[in-house]
């Protein structure tokens, strides 16, 4: 039985693992603002969510969240780079 048990238990973590693990969120979630940053201006990446692969199509945004270190404000910058 308790092979069974175990069995079951290792299919359903391979079948669950196989899935897309990504999220994507609609680009309209954000409030796009040209002017959050000036040129040049100096930021301090606190997180980015990584992409699955290099993007090579641009099918999607990579999402970075970034702290201003001339206004200490917390921005999200959208990019296809990875």
């Amino acid at each position: 039985m308790a092979k069974i048990y175990t069995l079951i238990v290792v299919i359903s973590l391979i079948i669950t693992s196989c899935g897309d693990q990504n999220e994507y969120w609609d680009i309209s979630k954000f409030n796009i603002d040209n002017d959050a940053l000036k040129d040049n201006e100096e930021i301090k990446i606190i997180y980015t969510s990584q992409a699955p692969d290099g993007n090579k199509d641009l099918k999607y945004y990579v999402h970075f969240i970034a702290i201003s270190q001339l206004k200490n404000d917390t921005i999200n910058i959208l990019s296809t780079a990875n």
